[in-house]
Formats: structure tokens, sequence, C-alpha cells
């Protein structure tokens, strides 16, 4: 009889506590029927907070289903422009749709507190132009006296999801282009006082990864696809993506970088085991692989590399070095064949320390 009562308990506060749930969605979900403009004009000033430039929308529509408990709103015709747009005329974002996702008890209560962004059949481009000056500017901190005015907290989206995204990042003044066709990423964030954490699950295609377009893409038609571990350190104003296994072309590897994004410089550490020589070559540039094929290797090997850009564009490239580990194998060269070779090779762009970095002080060497 005892444990009886107790059940009839628990269920009678499991079925109160479902039925208050279901109350409060319908609230929400009523208030945003009856209210859709003063919605949208709130989520659009979250959005726009701290922006330089502006985010419009034609429209909003409920779409409260897709994140019961809570209650989501889709917001079509979405473009992002920086505010010397009518300069360059390239729009930041333009997206069909973006589903965000509200939270329920802020927004009874008159406020618009955002969980989720997903951005859908959408496309990015970040644009530099020849004098340095880019489109991601928007995104700087407006003057401190701006910020005193407003005491509304900073935007803080815990989810942050792509979609069938096109994201190309050119930038003119240093030859480089990167261009993805992101089939879904998935990002989930965290906000300490340091910056923000994120662990990033991504699937996509690169188009093109030119550190120098005058000299071709690294990874052309490359399927990436994996799960990043990343944090953003608002003291050093970098980025940080932890050593995880990220698929390239199907094969394992092991990435990790820094981004330092007041600098725009970069650092790129790769390992990979057991891949053959060929197609690691296949992932490179046009300049480097031809210089690698003229050489060929049997069986799989050992790779280690790191890919570094201060930032400066001194000299437009950026520093390559590549170590192999090559054990047993069998080696062709222009001159012949060598058999159950045993030695460690090297790649560089600057073969001697302090010159310039590109191909004409590139090396190979191989060593015992």
């Amino acid at each position: 009889m005892f444990m009886k009562r107790w059940l009839k308990i628990s269920l009678g506060i499991l079925s109160g506590l479902i039925i208050l749930v279901i109350i409060t969605w319908l609230a929400a979900a009523f208030y945003i029927s009856r209210n859709k403009k003063e919605v949208l004009s709130t989520i659009l000033a979250q959005l726009n907070k701290n922006l330089n430039g502006q985010i419009t929308a034609t429209g909003m529509e409920p779409t409260l289903l897709k994140s019961f408990p809570g209650v989501s709103v889709s917001l079509n015709g979405v473009l992002l422009r920086d505010s010397l747009w009518i300069q360059h005329k390239h729009n930041l974002l333009k997206a069909q749709d973006i589903d965000v996702s509200l939270n329920v008890l802020s927004l009874i209560v008159g406020n618009v507190n955002i969980n989720q962004i997903a951005i859908n059949d959408a496309s990015i481009y970040l644009y530099t132009d020849s004098t340095g000056y880019s489109n991601t500017s928007i995104f700087k901190k407006k003057k401190a006296v701006e910020d005193k005015e407003s005491k509304s907290p900073d935007l803080a989206v815990k989810k942050i999801d792509f979609n069938r995204v096109s994201l190309i990042i050119d930038n003119q003044k240093r030859h480089k282009l990167f261009n993805f066709n992101i089939n879904q990423i998935q990002g989930r964030m965290l906000y300490p006082d340091s910056g923000w954490t994120g662990k990033i699950k991504l699937k996509t295609q690169v188009n093109s990864f030119a550190f120098n377009t005058r000299k071709g893409s690294f990874l052309k038609d490359k399927s990436l696809e994996g799960t990043l571990s990343a944090h953003y350190s608002r003291d050093m104003d970098a980025v940080i993506l932890d050593p995880e296994v990220l698929k390239i072309g199907g094969h394992p590897f092991k990435i990790g970088a820094k981004i330092e994004l007041d600098k725009s410089a970069f650092a790129i550490s790769i390992a990979v085991d057991d891949i053959l020589f060929k197609d690691v070559a296949m992932l490179l540039s046009p300049n480097i692989s031809s210089k690698l094929l003229k050489f060929g290797i049997e069986k799989p090997i050992d790779i280690r590399g790191n890919i570094v850009d201060d930032g400066s564009g001194k000299f437009g490239d950026p520093l390559i070095k590549v170590g192999i580990t090559v054990r047993d194998n069998v080696i062709s060269i222009p001159a012949g064949q060598l058999t159950s070779a045993n030695f460690d090779g090297s790649f560089t762009n600057q073969d001697t320390v302090g010159g310039i970095i590109g191909d004409e002080n590139s090396a190979i060497k191989f060593h015992r």
C-alpha cells in the first residue's frame, strides 16, 4: 500500500509537470502568434547587438514543434551586411531561412533569449579587399561608450548549426581563397569568462584551400569530416583547435591549430600514420605535389607537418615543414629504385633559415 501511494504521488507530480510544460509552451506559442512583428523586431535587435552593420529579414514564421518543449521561429530572406557593403557589394550572409530557438520562460516575461540558431540553404562570403579592409569588421566591438549605454547581455547562443551552406573566404590582399560546400556543421557552445569553448561536428567538401591562389589549392575536391574541440581566448584574441582526428578524403588525420585573429596569423599541426605517399602528395598544392611526385614510395608511411603564417604577408606563402618516416619500403627515384629502404625525409619551403619562403627556397632531404 505504501509503495502504491508513493507511486500515485510520483505519477501525479510527473503529470503536473508535463501539464505545466504544455501550458507554458502554449502560452509562448500564443504570444508569438499574436506578436510576430514585435518578436521579429526583438530577435533582430539581439542579433544586431554590437554589429558594425545590419542583419535584416523579410519575414518570420513560427515553427513551434521544431524545438519542443522550447519554441522556435524561422526567419526568412536573411541578409547580413557590413557598413561598407555599398562599396564592395559582398553579402557576408545570405540565407533562405534561419531557424531560431527561443527560451520559453524569458519569452513569457517579454524578453527574447536565443538558445539555438540553424542557418539553412545559405551562402557566407568573408571578403577582404586589396587594402586589407574586411567585411568581418561588422563583428568588431563597438566603442565602450556604446557598451555602457546598453545593459542587455551579449548574445550567447549555445547551439549553432549550418545546413547546406556555401562558405567562401576571399582575401584579395593576401591572394588567399578558401571555398567550402558545408553539408552540415553542428556547434555546441559554452561561455566562460575567458571567452568560449565548443564542440564542432562538421561534414564538408573542399573546393579551394589556397594559401596563395597563384600556386593552387591544397585539399582540392576533398571531403572533411569529424569533430573538433575549439575554444576562444579573449586575452589572446585567438581560437585554439585541440588536436583531434579529422577525416580528409576518408583518411584519419590528427589536426590541431591556433588562429590569432588580431594578426590574421595561424599555425596548423598535422599528423597521419599508415598513408600512401602518393595520396599525401595529392592533398598538397600543385607547386609542391609536382616536386614530390618525382619520387614514389610503395608502402604506407607516417607523416608529421606544420603550416605556419605569421600574418605579416611578407612572403605570401606560409611556412611549410613536413617530415616522413619510411621503414622497409621500396622507393622509386628518377635514377632507379631502392629496396628495403629505411630513412627519414623532410620538405620545407624555407631551406635557408631567415631566407624567403617559397618555391625558390624549398628543398627535399633524405637522411638515416
